[in-house]
């Protein structure tokens, strides 16, 4: 394996890591009672328009 392989891999495997430790955070800040940031980012992306999924139906 050359070492650019190899280097790919240590950075996917500590991206998958990273990823793991991020899921975890997340879901502990749901438990305990936050709320979801995830709402807050989409909701400052969308230039704070509420979601309605019936605006997107047809």
């Amino acid at each position: 394996m050359s070492s650019s392989t190899q280097g790919k891999e240590q950075l996917k495997q500590q991206l998958d890591e990273i990823g793991e430790e991020i899921r975890a955070i997340y879901d502990k800040l749901l438990e305990a009672g936050v709320e979801d940031p995830l709402y807050n980012i989409l909701d400052e992306v969308s230039g704070g328009l509420p979601f309605n999924p019936d605006f997107y139906i047809s």
